[in-house]
């Protein structure tokens, strides 16, 4: 009688080195900074070109157009990677660099587990950056906000098409 030993696991790819993924991040803040502040000079130059000339209606419209700049960019950034990530795995940051976030068992990031990435890429970067510092120190190349989403960044093969 013979006994079926079960198959070796399959190889899990390598997290993706700190350079490509800082380059990348710094790639996508660069696209959310344009996109940020095309909406908010679009919008204050929409308010202000019809506003009247007295104090009161300038300083109230100031005070909403701080409340925006302050509200906007991070609501935008949530949803540019919790969208990006879910929908292909790839920012326009990660295209550019071959990047890919993958879950941990493979396969494309859950849309329950792209956005706590996205709200963790905010506190892994509070406490100096530590949390994307940690992939220098991490055996597996995960940040701290990978932990979270139980996601890991891989570089992605170049194709016979590339």
């Amino acid at each position: 009688m013979t006994t079926m030993e079960p198959a070796p696991p399959a190889a899990v790819p390598a997290g993706a080195r700190f350079w490509p993924r800082a380059v990348a991040l710094l790639v996508d803040l660069a696209a959310l900074a344009l996109l940020n502040g095309a909406f908010v000079a679009l919008l204050g130059g929409s308010l202000f070109s019809k506003a009247p000339h007295n104090l009161r209606t300038m300083l109230t419209l100031s005070g909403t157009m701080l409340g925006v700049a302050l509200i906007v960019p991070p609501v935008v950034g949530l949803a540019y990677f919790t969208i990006f990530h879910a929908c292909g795995g790839q920012t326009i940051g990660k295209l550019i660099l071959r990047l890919r976030v993958d879950a941990v068992e493979g396969g494309l990031l859950p849309w329950g587990r792209a956005f706590p990435r996205a709200v963790g890429q905010l506190a892994s970067a509070l406490p100096l950056a530590a949390g994307f510092l940690w992939v220098l120190v991490d055996r597996e190349r995960r940040a701290w906000h990978d932990y979270l989403a139980m996601s890991r960044v891989v570089a992605v093969e170049k194709t016979a098409i590339d």
